[in-house]
């Protein structure tokens, strides 16, 4: 028998094993709760129950009522030989089925926490799916951690996190669809165990160190003072999704990991994991870093340029829109999703298949009028190809992951910049977010680093000029309290993985003028001091790192109108 999903559930997040502290008040309230524990095994189930109590306690500081998710089936918690991408944080040795799950049973019996058990669900369109148990804090246990002393600083992990995830070779599995009840194949990519060398040390260092610095960071939206503009185009983007019209971002989730594919490091490689990269373009303009406005750079088309680069030629020169099409139907933004599409595709049937899928999601199906063919994709995909025939053997053959590494490499190069100057860099794939002030600064450096690559890996020969001459001095004429003054990252780490080339490997006819830089529309008005947003700066500033809260973007109808309602 099936019941109908509840909304109130689907705020949820899985639980976090790998939480851990060493404060005196945490061990005393777990020491309090154990007695209702009726075991010899004292030691397991403290370790379990303090891990536990540490999730909840985050989870209520992010969203008060945010559940966690676990699960109460044994098979779950053999970690050593099920590993999958779920499960890549788990480092905590004392998590095992029978301590997690007693502790838990304990805290629902004693109505400290508020428990739904897993079950299946029916949505109100028929579709059935399954989920996993969700508990969250009751008032009687945030009484319990007011009365111990909890504070957000005593949050910490067992060990590091693994920021470093190469994913397997993939592999199809046959799955049942629930819809038609007729098999369909999946490609799935499970985690590759490689083993660690001097590389990849080098790897987690520098990721390592940039997530000590956004720990360091304010990092932040501003939502609550979007202009009406905004808010309108925000609206739309609510109005086409398929359940529930809401935006969630969490502020805490601000560490990043890189992911490699199919057991190579030469292949992706791009950072994942922090609340901005999935945020909405429209909401991208309200981040701010340590309370300031920024700006979104980007590479124009990279993808694109470093096709041609491999090839020896210079498409910037050129000064052509590589996306237009003088077809009847001119919408660039489409065939920029063709062709983007098939640079990571394999073939271009799997090109135009995802273009469709992509489009059918949005609801833009019927607007282009493919709702009775996928030819036309078919069609313009080839025009794209005609259209750049000195790359088109490059176009629907997987390029896009190797492509994926070499931005991910000037990427990392950026970061590794502003770890060196405090200058701090949000990264989404190819562009960055940086603090306004620094715009010209950091353009000059995506420059060198997009330079740098042609140089040095694609074997071009190339002259770097600087955009703005005196960019540089910027650093100097900081604030002293503006200058560096957390070591992120070390010197050894800095010279060993960049030090300068001093070899141009070959020639080629790429000339000076390189790769456009753009620069992404930034917001009109300034927070007006009054909303949330500043008052998370104030609770940062007071050491409440682990603090940030959870910014809520819900779809609300009053009458005939539609509008936002933003919490958080």
């Amino acid at each position: 028998m099936y019941i109908k999903n509840d909304s109130e559930y689907n705020n949820s997040r899985q639980i976090d094993y790998n939480r851990w502290s060493s404060a005196k008040e945490v061990d005393a309230l777990v020491n309090e709760l154990y007695v209702y524990i009726d075991s010899r095994k004292k030691a397991a189930y403290k370790n379990a129950l303090k891990t536990l109590m540490l999730d909840l306690y985050q989870c209520y500081l992010t969203d008060k009522k945010q559940y966690i998710g676990y699960y109460r089936y044994p098979g779950y918690y053999k970690f050593k030989v099920r590993i999958d991408s779920s499960d890549r944080y788990i480092k905590n040795p004392h998590i095992t089925f029978h301590f997690l799950v007693g502790a838990a049973d304990m805290l629902i019996e004693r109505k400290l926490v508020k428990n739904k058990t897993g079950n299946h669900f029916e949505d109100e369109n028929g579709d059935v799916s399954s989920a996993i148990s969700k508990m969250r804090a009751e008032s009687s246990l945030v009484l319990l951690w007011k009365k111990h002393g909890f504070t957000p600083d005593m949050i910490h992990k067992f060990t590091e996190d693994d920021v470093i995830i190469v994913r397997d070779l993939p592999e199809i599995k046959i799955i049942k669809s629930r819809k038609t009840g007729k098999d369909k194949k999946i490609k799935v990519k499970k985690p590759f165990q490689y083993v660690d060398t001097d590389e990849t040390d080098q790897l987690k260092d520098v990721v390592l160190a940039y997530n000590r610095q956004l720990d360091n960071t304010h990092i932040d939206c501003d939502a609550g003072c979007i202009s009406k503009p905004d808010r309108a185009d925000l609206i739309k983007i609510l109005l086409d999704y398929d359940k529930d019209p809401i935006i969630s971002i969490d502020l805490s989730s601000k560490h990043v990991h890189r992911v490699f594919n199919n057991q190579s490091f030469n292949q992706g490689g791009r950072f994942y994991g922090a609340w901005w990269i999935g945020c909405p373009k429209v909401l991208r303009k309200y981040i701010t870093i340590n309370g300031e406005p920024t700006v979104e750079l980007d590479y124009s088309g990279i993808h694109i340029q470093l096709l041609y680069a491999m090839e020896g030629i210079n498409y910037a020169a050129k000064n052509a829109d590589a996306y237009a099409l003088d077809d009847g139907v001119p919408d660039r933004k489409l065939n920029k999703l063709i062709l983007l599409t098939a640079l990571n595709a394999e073939n271009d049937t799997k090109a135009r298949d995802s273009v469709y899928y992509q489009l059918r999601k949005e609801g833009k199906l019927g607007f282009y009028k493919f709702n009775t063919s996928k030819s036309p994709i078919t069609k313009k995909l080839e025009l794209l190809k005609a259209k750049h025939p000195d790359i088109a053997e490059h176009i629907s053959h997987g390029e896009g992951i190797k492509l994926q590494y070499l931005d991910s490499c000037i990427v990392e190069k950026l970061i590794v910049y502003g770890m060196a100057n405090n200058i701090p860099m949000l990264t989404i794939h190819d562009s960055v977010i940086c603090q306004s002030k620094y715009a010209d600064l950091i353009k000059d450096k995506m420059w060198q680093y997009y330079s740098d690559m042609l140089n040095t890996t694609l074997k071009c020969n190339i002259k770097y000029t600087r955009y703005i001459p005196f960019s540089g001095k910027v650093i100097g004429l900081l604030p002293i309290y503006q200058k560096p003054s957390v070591d992120y990252i070390t010197h050894d780490i800095l010279y060993n993985r960049y030090k300068p080339s001093k070899q141009v490997l070959s020639q080629s006819n790429i000339s000076d003028d390189i790769i456009a830089i753009d620069t992404k529309a930034t917001r009109t008005d300034l927070c007006n001091t009054k909303c949330r947003h500043n008052a998370r700066i104030i609770n940062f500033k007071n050491n409440y790192r682990n603090y940030l809260g959870k910014i809520i973007v819900k779809l609300v109808t009053s009458g005939n109108t539609e509008k936002l309602r933003i919490a958080g």
